[in-house]
Parts: C-alpha cells; sequence; structure tokens
C-alpha cells in the first residue's frame, strides 16, 4: 500500500511538473506573439499598403492637418548676394563652409564658433551683417550679407594661405 501511495504521489509531481512547464511554455509564446505583433505595428506601412502615392499623400495631409490644425510652407523671399546660397528656413540663420574646416567665425559682434557651422542670429530683415571667417595661418575673410525673413544664409569660403 505504501508504494502504491508514493506512486501516485510521483504521477502528482511529475504532473505538476509537466503542467508548469506547459503553462511557462505558453506564457512565452504569448508574449513573443505580442512582442511581435508590437514591433510589426511600429514599424510603418507595408509594401502593399503604400502601392497609391497619391492616396498615401492624402492620407499624410489628413494627419498633419488633424495634428497641427494648420501648416504652412516657407520660402525665402529674397535673392542669394554674391557667394550665398538663400535656403527657407524658419527665422534667420547663416550658415559657414570653409575650406579648410575649423575657422572661427564671428557675427553681429559674437562667435558663433568654428566651421562648419549654422546658427540661428537675431536681426531684422534688410539688417546688415558682417561675417568674420579667420583661421591661423590663413588670410581672413569677411562677407557682408542681409538678414532675411524665413532664410538661411549659406556662405562657402575657401580661406588662402598667408
Amino acid at each position: 500500500m505504501a508504494a502504491m501511495g508514493d506512486d501516485s504521489l510521483r504521477e502528482e509531481r511529475s504532473l505538476r511538473r509537466i503542467l508548469f512547464v506547459a503553462a511557462g511554455a505558453l506564457g512565452v509564446v504569448v508574449i513573443s506573439s505580442v512582442a511581435l505583433w508590437w514591433a510589426m505595428d511600429k514599424r510603418g506601412p507595408r509594401p502593399a499598403e503604400v502601392l497609391d502615392p497619391v492616396k498615401e499623400a492624402a492620407h499624410l495631409g489628413r494627419e498633419l492637418e488633424s495634428g497641427w490644425g494648420k501648416s504652412s510652407f516657407i520660402t525665402a523671399q529674397d535673392p542669394a548676394g554674391p557667394g550665398e546660397q538663400v535656403s527657407a528656413f524658419d527665422g534667420f540663420a547663416v550658415r559657414v563652409e570653409s575650406t579648410p574646416d575649423g575657422a572661427r567665425v564671428t557675427a553681429a559682434g559674437r562667435e558663433l564658433g568654428t566651421t562648419p557651422l549654422a546658427s540661428g542670429i537675431a536681426c531684422t530683415p534688410g539688417e546688415e551683417l558682417r561675417v568674420r571667417i579667420e583661421r591661423q595661418r590663413y588670410k581672413t575673410v569677411e562677407r557682408t550679407t542681409r538678414c532675411r525673413k524665413d532664410a538661411m544664409v549659406t556662405i562657402r569660403v575657401a580661406l588662402a594661405p598667408r
């Protein structure tokens, strides 16, 4: 009788272990499925969903409109001066590129940093702005530009050795 009780106890323990392992495996499957579903949902539209660019653009426009209420396009209003490139920007900024890099840039009486750089500058549209580009063992270059409304002015210079 004792042997029979031991056998049923062993069977019960074996069944508990099997159920415990099965429950753990089921949990792993459920968690993996949820993680996979979440990852697929976050990766964006599938190729089959972006077949019609017109429909996609309309969808994007509705999302922007509903999210921002009203949006507008920024365009550069003034033409570029000599040696400048003008791009649309919110406010006014100057971008300076030099060959070689690492030249110190000052504008409106303050140091902006070293090239290549882009920096917003508080100024009134139409106001003259002097940009000074200097590096040791190279000739200093000064460029004058005008502040513009909603524009980034790019100035590119090749520094000549002294």
